[in-house]
């Protein structure tokens, strides 16, 4: 598979800064997709993170959605799911360090070429059963993108200024970035009400949860949206936006990398334990314990704080990516 180089990446970002951009699209799965503003879609779903690197826990994320919005519309052989993997150039709270930008993104497409190889191998649609749809099921079209702006606010209103077609931007989150998204801090002087009212009018949120020292257990988060919904902190948030947050158990200890021979073998995306694709390690990565920062430090040291390798913890293709270029 022939990949964008990272001279291109590095010209679409200095595009982004010439030209004051809010939001640019430096590549497609589809060249049709997102490919004029007249595009229309009845939603697309952000992924917003800072790919550092991208690793089988965001796949999983993606694929998680995917299944879950599958099964909440019913989705037929028509559907169509369309998702930006969003990266920004300034970072609320985090620096742009250490793998600069144009690696990012470059790891970034060959990361969305596993979301799409999933799809393909799963019937159509991520996580779909080709035993259950006739091997037909939703298509499923990936783009990249970049911003300049840090908050999802900005980040909302720019992607609904480039495509006015789009009916609702879907977010997928973690915890930790949903309570920063309704912290006043980051909005200057406004009532987190104001600064988000028409973001939470026309976006949802999909936030994965899971046990964490910091923010409590998952039964802790799942009150907390239920004391938003019951008017605890309506001074500060409407307890209407309860019902535009949905959230999830943080992944479903699958590991997408094997998905693609489980799925081909056993023509289901529901197993368990799966068999990693191109090898017969017969690996089962415990997906709570993969993150970016473990992935930097198995590409600097050969093996996570957790014991992972680098070849548990990306994809091949991201393995083969930061190898060639010693990336970290």
């Amino acid at each position: 598979m022939t990949y964008k180089s990272t001279d291109y990446y590095r010209a679409q970002l200095e595009a982004l800064r010439e030209n004051q951009d809010g939001f640019r699209v430096v590549y497609r799965s589809n060249s049709d997709f997102l490919a004029s503003q007249d595009a229309k879609l009845r939603s697309l779903i952000v992924f917003d993170s800072s790919f550092n690197p991208p690793t089988i826990a965001h796949l999983a994320l993606v694929n998680d959605t995917i299944k879950l919005l599958q099964s909440a519309s019913h989705a037929t052989d028509n559907d169509e799911f369309g998702i930006v993997l969003l990266l920004a150039v300034q970072n609320a709270d985090k620096p742009v360090v250490p793998a600069p930008l144009e690696h990012r993104l470059a790891m970034m497409e060959r990361f969305s070429a596993s979301i799409s190889k999933i799809a393909e191998t799963s019937g159509g649609g991520i996580g779909s059963s080709a035993a259950d749809n006739g091997g037909l099921g939703p298509k499923v079209n990936v783009a990249i993108g970049i911003t300049p702006f840090p908050k999802f606010v900005d980040k909302a209103d720019a992607i609904q200024t480039s495509f006015p077609g789009v009916g609702e931007q879907i977010y997928i989150t973690g915890y930790d970035t949903l309570i920063r998204l309704f912290d006043a801090k980051y909005y200057g002087g406004k009532t987190v009400a104001e600064a988000l009212g028409e973001f939470m009018a026309r976006s949802r949120i999909m936030c994965f949860i899971r046990d964490n020292p910091q923010w409590g257990t998952a039964a802790d988060q799942m009150q907390y949206i239920e004391d938003v919904r019951n008017g605890r902190y309506r001074d500060n948030i409407p307890p209407s936006w309860a019902e535009r947050i949905s959230l999830h158990p943080y992944l479903t200890g699958q590991d997408p990398k094997q998905q693609i021979n489980a799925d081909s073998e056993q023509g289901s995306g529901h197993s368990e334990n799966y068999r990693d694709q191109n090898n017969a390690r017969g690996d089962v990565v415990d997906l709570a314990t993969v993150s970016s920062t473990a992935a930097r430090a198995a590409a600097k040291t050969g093996k996570s704080a957790e014991g992972l390798t680098l070849e548990q913890i990306v994809s091949d293709a991201v393995t083969t990516y930061l190898r060639e270029n010693h990336t970290y």
